[in-house]
């Protein structure tokens, strides 16, 4: 009797000890490289980076020689194919401007529905997964992933951070600071920090779409005219002994002087007209 006693409560205590699970470690993944951030903000997360650079390798090939044959200047071609070359990127960071530029519309919709949300008394997480049902339809895939991503780690901070690199968008990361401020400090004026963040967005894009509409112009006409010395060089050196000029040392000193100041202009040209990034 006192073995079977015995028994019975060495059995208890192992399962007491068993029952006490160590919490389980959320690993965060590493930070996207810059290319899968470009891609994220394209609005193509499932595309493969490498997709991009075998693109990119593709045409810088195909140009670059298709260049060389018709100049006959290993310089040209090269210059020619690694413009060419980065012809994809350019297209995403297109793509990314003109959905940052959609989606941004669409955040005070959003806002405006988390503070209805908060009205009612409902929890942050319930208020967010909401938002896959009852938000905006483009943004409903990205709060469906941060609901399966809460109910795997179930921890509101991780499953936030997840979505803000999957929408990579600077009114997201304002609307998130703001969520997790009420979450360590008390929601009590979460309605009201949420109504003057709705009014903050609806100002900036007012802000922005007159800025960007007065300097669109200014930029396309910056980047013709990068372009086009190029497009002329190339058209006059498929002439018969017109490539000869630029196969010679000070030809290719030329060459490379016209690159540089095309590169620096084209930088100047960037960091003068980007205005995606601020506030982010």
């Amino acid at each position: 009797m006192g073995e079977a006693i015995g028994t019975i409560f060495a059995i208890g205590l192992l399962l007491i000890w068993w029952s006490w699970e160590t919490p389980g470690k959320i690993v965060l993944k590493a930070k996207p490289s810059r290319l899968s951030q470009l891609l994220l903000r394209a609005g193509l997360p499932k595309t493969s980076p490498a997709l991009v650079w075998l693109a990119m390798l593709v045409l810088a090939a195909f140009w670059g020689l298709l260049v060389l044959a018709l100049t006959q200047t290993w310089l040209i071609a090269l210059i020619v194919a690694g413009g060419i070359g980065i012809t994809p990127i350019l297209i995403l960071r297109a793509w990314a401007r003109a959905r940052e530029r959609r989606v941004a519309q669409l955040w005070p919709d959003v806002v405006d529905d988390m503070i209805a949300g908060v009205r009612a008394g409902l929890p942050l997480a319930e208020i967010l997964s909401q938002l896959a049902i009852t938000g905006p339809e483009e943004l409903r895939p990205d709060f469906a992933t941060f609901t399966s991503d809460y109910r795997v780690n179930g921890s509101f901070n991780h499953a936030l951070d997840v979505l803000a690199t999957r929408l990579a968008n600077r009114d997201a990361n304002r609307l998130f600071e703001v969520l997790r401020l009420s979450r360590e400090v008390g929601g009590a004026d979460l309605g009201s920090l949420l109504r003057d963040l709705g009014e903050m967005m609806r100002a900036d894009l007012r802000t922005r779409g007159e800025i960007e509409a007065r300097q669109s112009w200014t930029t396309n006409a910056a980047r013709l005219a990068v372009v086009a010395p190029w497009i002329v060089l190339v058209m006059i050196t498929t002439r018969t002994g017109a490539g000869q000029v630029y196969r010679s040392g000070q030809g290719a000193m030329v060459l490379i002087f016209g690159l540089v100041v095309s590169l620096v202009a084209y930088w100047l040209m960037r960091r003068a007209g980007d205005i995606s990034e601020v506030g982010k």
